[in-house]
């Protein structure tokens, strides 16, 4: 009982920390304001498969030879 009734102080307590002090404390909790913006991108799923040929081509099966080619300032 006792420890039940300390929790509850302790949590209170750290609510009424919460809302006095400002609104930084409470986006840490609930999140910024931007994981709530909806982002519109066109997504084309099989743009992927359409591009892999020309990748290999270019940079080896699996993009083996991707990383030497960032040395040649192919970025």
């Amino acid at each position: 009982m006792k420890l039940i009734s300390m929790l509850l102080l302790v949590s209170a307590m750290f609510l009424v920390q919460l809302v006095a002090v400002s609104s930084a404390p409470v986006t840490l909790i609930v999140g910024t304001p931007y994981l709530f913006n909806k982002f519109d991108y066109k997504v084309d799923p099989n743009r992927g498969a359409e591009l892999s040929p020309a990748f290999q081509q270019q940079h080896g099966p699996f993009g083996q030879n991707l990383v030497n080619s960032f040395g040649n300032g192919n970025l």
